[in-house]
């Protein structure tokens, strides 16, 4: 008897964690869009001291207007 009871319990725990929800629908629609907004940030770092060493810190194979580099230490930029 507590057999049968043991079993029918284990077959209700599993039955239990068994998942009944729907998918959720998460997904983006084509109308589902904004406006893109133009952005800009300007380079917070000072600027390199012409006179002293200095090295660019990624160099990147996008053209970029502004760069940083790395002076003593320090992040600077360069506006020429």
């Amino acid at each position: 008897m507590k057999r049968i009871c043991l079993i029918l319990l284990s077959v209700a725990a599993l039955g239990g964690c068994a998942s009944s929800y729907d998918t959720q629908e998460s997904t983006l629609a084509v109308d589902d869009r904004i406006d893109v907004l133009q952005a800009s940030v300007s380079n917070p770092y000072p600027e390199c001291d012409a006179a002293k060493e200095y090295r660019r810190v990624a160099n990147l194979s996008v053209e970029r207007s502004e760069r940083v580099y790395l002076q003593e230490g320090a992040l600077c930029q360069r506006s020429d």
